[in-house]
């Protein structure tokens, strides 16, 4: 997904939801909102569906959205601080362990 939106490339996003999964589905409603990408939910998905998906997708043009890759960095820092005893200042995104941090 990272590369996707990197690319500012239209995308149709069919997350993953079965089995109490919810992950991919809170990151693409997310994106979703910032009409980034288009979503089909799983339990909706058709080739009707998809096909409708495809054409709203491509019909216009790509959404740039700012997002913060330095996760793992920041995670590290944050491990650290806890580690050596300092008080660590958790942002948002790391402390939900949404990953991402969308603007």
């Amino acid at each position: 997904m990272l590369d996707v939106l990197a690319a500012g490339a239209r995308a149709v996003l069919v997350p993953f939801a079965a089995e109490r999964e919810t992950e991919q589905l809170l990151r693409a409603e997310r994106l979703a909102a910032l009409a980034a990408v288009e979503l089909v939910r799983e339990s909706e998905l058709s080739p009707p569906a998809l096909a409708a998906a495809i054409e709203r997708a491509a019909s216009r043009d790509p959404v740039p959205v700012a997002i913060d890759i330095g996760g793992a960095a920041q995670s590290a820092r944050i491990i650290a601080d806890i580690i050596a005893g300092r008080a660590a200042a958790v942002p948002f995104a790391a402390a939900t362990g949404t990953g991402m941090m969308l603007r």
